[in-house]
């Protein structure tokens, strides 16, 4: 199990070394992009050099952050779990899928009337159909699709429920970092309320599993799903405001249905006390690892919706 202070081998890991990270592998990207003669004014190619500068940021950081901590970059990720482990995914995802939907509602509603030219923007930006004129539809798909199910999953659960959780918890506690991390991982999202939710709820998956497949398979779903829904739809618009005031029932519905199950698996799982966060294995690399109880061991004792 990492320990808290410097004795962690993230303890010395700099949190705003991500945005230095961020900021060269944008650099790299675009620079590299016109060196090339590439148009980022076609969407494609526009998509193309955001997932590079964005993901490639992000892994960027993640090496340096488990080369400085002296750790193999599988030391968060951790083993695969017994299959009974794996049995809640699916319902847990689709429940806090249907949180998220209310909670934007929640969030956008009251937005609509004070500043609705904000809000028509956010629903513009989160309908991800393909633009009209694209000159490779099936690449900006297949680009779309990369993104959301492989980059997103892996990547941000590498950082938020990965390095973030394990460097805050080793300078403040498990449940100030489950807190932090969340936090920031639902600004960095249009669904800052669901976002910020989904986040606390992978972050406990993290340390109640002692991996990052869980929450790297619950991203990966839930991405799934939405990605699905979009092309569902089809060539259908972007919602319109009208539409979406329209809509705000779906608030109360989505959440009645949704924190009767998320609220207790919270509280169930909730740290009692501030505790570090465990690495993969539990122990720091190097060290000797304390023999493990039944309550820690997620084959043993796995995480439930009930």
């Amino acid at each position: 199990m990492l320990e808290p202070g410097p004795e962690s081998p993230f303890a010395g890991v700099k949190a705003w070394g991500l945005v230095r990270c961020l900021l060269y592998a944008s650099l790299a990207t675009f620079v590299g992009g016109a060196a090339l003669g590439l148009n980022f004014e076609e969407v494609t190619t526009e998509l193309a050099g955001t997932l590079t500068a964005a993901y490639g940021g992000l892994l960027l950081w993640v090496w340096l952050a488990h080369r400085r901590a002296g750790a193999p970059l599988g030391y968060l990720v951790g083993a695969p779990l017994d299959r009974r482990a794996w049995k809640s995914v699916i319902p847990l995802v689709l429940v806090l899928m249907e949180f998220s939907v209310g909670a934007f509602y929640v969030l956008y509603y009251p937005l609509s009337f004070a500043a609705p030219q904000v809000v028509a923007w956010v629903l513009a930006e989160n309908d991800h159909k393909v633009p009209p004129g694209t000159r490779a539809p099936a690449l900006y798909h297949a680009l779309s699709a990369f993104g959301a199910l492989i980059l997103a999953p892996v990547l941000e659960e590498m950082v938020f429920r990965g390095v973030l959780l394990h460097r805050w918890a080793a300078k403040w506690g498990l449940r100030t970092a489950i807190v932090a991390s969340s936090l920031l991982f639902g600004l960095l999202h249009a669904d800052l309320l669901g976002a910020a939710m989904f986040g606390v709820v992978m972050a406990l998956l993290a340390v109640r599993t002692r991996t990052l497949l869980v929450p790297m398979a619950c991203h990966a779903l839930n991405n799934a799903v939405a990605y699905g829904a979009l092309l569902w739809t089809g060539d259908e618009p972007a919602m319109t405001l009208a539409e979406f005031r329209a809509d705000a029932w779906i608030a109360p519905v989505a959440l009645a249905l949704s924190l009767p199950w998320l609220v207790p698996f919270i509280r169930r799982n909730w740290p009692a006390v501030e505790r570090p966060a465990p690495g993969s294995g539990g122990v720091a690399p190097g060290a000797e690892e304390a023999p493990a109880s039944d309550e820690s061991d997620p084959a043993a004792s796995p995480p439930a919706l009930s």
